[in-house]
């Protein structure tokens, strides 16, 4: 039961932070060197 309930709160978490990276990457990279090299 912990573990399940731990696997699913990881999963929503790792959710949240991968759409807030995928929101914050365009301009984030953009911002960083003007390029997309801040990207990788």
């Amino acid at each position: 039961m912990k573990t399940e309930n731990l696997s699913s709160t990881g999963t929503i978490l790792a959710s949240s932070e991968l759409n807030a990276n995928k929101k914050s990457s365009p301009d984030h990279g953009k911002d960083s060197g003007g390029k997309e090299s801040g990207w990788t």
